[in-house]
């Protein structure tokens, strides 16, 4: 009995030894640390990089959000000046085509003057050859 009873304790004490290299590991076990809330330190580095670049890309998109904002308010705002210059070119336009239509008009009016003018110059001279 006593011969099974040391076979059994040298059993335990290698199945202890088999044991031992799963602690050579650190304090804790891999395992142990994950369930007490460590993470691994690649993990956490990776991590933090994603968490920067996600942050960077997010700042990136913030900042393309405002230039695009900024760039339609600036449209926005050029196309009205542009609006509100051609009604005012239209206005001045509909101004200078009435002046021009006055002095269409008006060089009708002195056309007619001028020849009737010219008439009564060709008859004074008729007039004067006669007597003459």
């Amino acid at each position: 009995e006593v011969a099974s009873l040391r076979g059994a304790a040298g059993a335990s004490s290698s199945s202890a030894v088999s044991i031992a290299p799963a602690h050579e590991h650190g304090p804790e076990s891999e395992s142990e640390g994950l369930l007490s809330g460590a993470a691994k330190p690649s993990n956490a580095k990776a991590s933090a990089a994603a968490a920067k670049a996600q942050a960077a890309q997010a700042a990136k998109a913030r900042r393309q959000q405002a230039v695009d904002d900024a760039n339609d308010h600036t449209l926005g705002s050029m196309g009205q000046q542009q609006q509100m210059e051609l009604e005012a070119q239209d206005d001045v336009l509909d101004d200078l085509h009435g002046a021009v239509s006055r002095v269409k008009s008006m060089a009708g009016q002195m056309n007619e003057e001028l020849a009737s003018q010219n008439r009564m110059i060709n008859t004074l001279e008729e007039q004067m050859d006669h007597v003459s």
